[in-house]
């Protein structure tokens, strides 16, 4: 598959150097819907514990719904948020040249469950209920062995 970042993209993903990372994206859609500020705080210092992998932080802020973008500020280097700074085509090129994905947004999830990237996917209780537990047409990909 290939897409098509833009010049700004393609400077952006430079920065990566080629070293391997898991890419974040803790918002989705609406607030209750973003991964809890604790559970966030623990995912990102277990996978700091990783030698030469790096967590890069993806997604857009928007003004309506008063919605934003989960804040993840730590002082390490190998943490990059580049929120706010991919096009559409900048964020899936990003994703895919992940070694994983830890998301709870589903047009992401969707992306790398068909680019077979591995994730850790998080929802909330009611999502878990509406689309997994009585599975319709939005559950596909959660019974992916790599999901």
């Amino acid at each position: 598959m290939h897409f098509y970042p833009t010049e700004k993209d393609k400077k952006v993903l430079a920065r990566l150097n080629g070293q391997p990372y898991i890419a974040l994206a803790p918002a989705a859609g609406e607030s209750n819907r973003n991964i809890p500020a604790p559970l966030l705080d623990l995912i990102v210092r277990r996978l700091l514990k990783i030698p030469g992998l790096r967590l890069v932080v993806t997604g857009r802020n928007y003004h309506r719904f008063d919605r934003a973008e989960v804040t993840v500020s730590y002082r390490d280097p190998r943490v990059v948020d580049l929120v706010d700074q991919l096009s559409v085509s900048g964020a899936a090129a990003l994703l895919q040249g992940a070694v994983g994905l830890v998301t709870c947004h589903s047009a992401l999830n969707i992306l790398g469950w068909h680019l077979g990237i591995p994730q850790f996917l998080l929802y909330p209780e009611a999502v878990k209920e509406r689309h997994f537990r009585r599975k319709d047409r939005w559950s596909f990909g959660v019974d992916n062995g790599k999901t």
